[in-house]
């Protein structure tokens, strides 16, 4: 897995309406940079706000 970012919310949400994160973005897992916390669905970020 790579790991990449930090990446800006806007530029996530282009992508992902774009798809390159999958229909539902199942493809990609995120967590705020510097984080020890669990990688988070892209819907439990920006969809959830978690």
């Amino acid at each position: 897995m790579g790991i990449f970012g930090p990446f800006s919310l806007a530029n996530l949400k282009s992508w992902a309406e774009q798809g390159y994160f999958g229909d539902a973005g199942e493809r990609i897992l995120l967590r705020s940079t510097g984080s020890k916390d669990a990688w988070l669905t892209y819907n439990d970020v920006v969809t959830n706000g978690k």
